[in-house]
């Protein structure tokens, strides 16, 4: 009874030792893995050939370094030629070489070297820009006093996508490279720039004398004679000034069609009814 806690302390010893060993090996195999996967990367290869189909370079990169490679022959072109100068080069420098010449990406897994196709970053849009280039732009837009523009039109014809300026003048807008970008407010002749390398645009709307004679003023906006529903007159400035009247609604009395005007009262300085 007194020797087999003795017994039992041995086997317990023994088994932990035989662990530590087996640690020991297993870790041994595993830096060797590490090691040899080190160095074949770091082995020198030499790859030179013209116009010749990539699965004939993958496999002379094989040969030479010991890797598998693995790709999805529907996705990749193995038939695709390249031309490639690689001497005494790394694995990496000569992965690289075949990446950049096929538009492929690789990731190296242990012993194998797994191909990719590189994902588009941008889709093509039916026009032939791409989505995925679009970048945002900002501009003002003024008139020829170098007075901001408020309320003006900033649109893009391609997307049909517009903002309007705020209230001193500018604006920000998501644009492609080889868009048109529309500029126009009323009374003012509208613009066009096409974009290439620009992100700001500095715009100077003009008048248009011709836009002008169409334009009439109402009390909430500005809009053009011809989408009026009801009867516009007018009045020039030489009859305005006709008479020596002192105020405004004076000046249109019996001048306008349609229009009654009358004094609210006879007192100095009293005002007019407008009917």
């Amino acid at each position: 009874m007194n020797k087999q806690p003795i017994v039992y302390g041995f086997a317990l010893k023994r088994s932990i030792k035989n662990t530590k060993i087996t640690f020991a090996v297993l870790l041994l195999f595993i830096l060797q893995g590490i090691v040899g996967n080190v160095y074949a990367q770091e082995k020198k290869i030499s790859i030179s050939v013209k116009n010749e189909k990539l699965e004939t370079v993958l496999r002379m990169v094989e040969k030479q370094t010991n890797y598998l490679f693995f790709y999805d022959s529907d996705e990749i072109n193995k038939q695709q030629r390249i031309t490639i100068n690689q001497t005494n080069s790394s694995l990496k420098d000569v992965l690289d070489a075949v990446a950049s010449k096929t538009n492929l990406s690789y990731t190296i897994k242990g012993r194998h070297i797994i191909l990719a196709k590189k994902p588009n970053v941008s889709s093509t849009n039916k026009d032939g820009r791409a989505s995925g280039s679009e970048k945002k732009i900002t501009g003002i837009v003024k008139d020829e006093a170098d007075l901001p523009v408020v309320g003006a039109n900033v649109i893009v014809p391609r997307t049909k996508k517009g903002v309007i300026t705020d209230m001193n003048g500018n604006f920000s807008l998501e644009v492609a490279a080889g868009d048109e970008v529309e500029i126009s407010y009323l009374g003012y002749t509208t613009q066009k720039i096409k974009i290439s390398a620009q992100n700001f645009l500095n715009v100077v709307l003009r008048e248009d004398a011709k836009s002008l004679n169409e334009v009439v003023v109402v009390g909430y906006g500005s809009v053009k004679k011809s989408d009026l529903t009801g009867s516009v007159a007018s009045v020039s400035n030489t009859t305005l000034l006709r008479g020596g009247k002192t105020n405004s609604a004076g000046a249109l009395q019996g001048e306008l069609s349609g229009v009654t005007i009358t004094r609210s009262n006879n007192k100095p300085g009293g005002g007019y009814d407008i009917k």
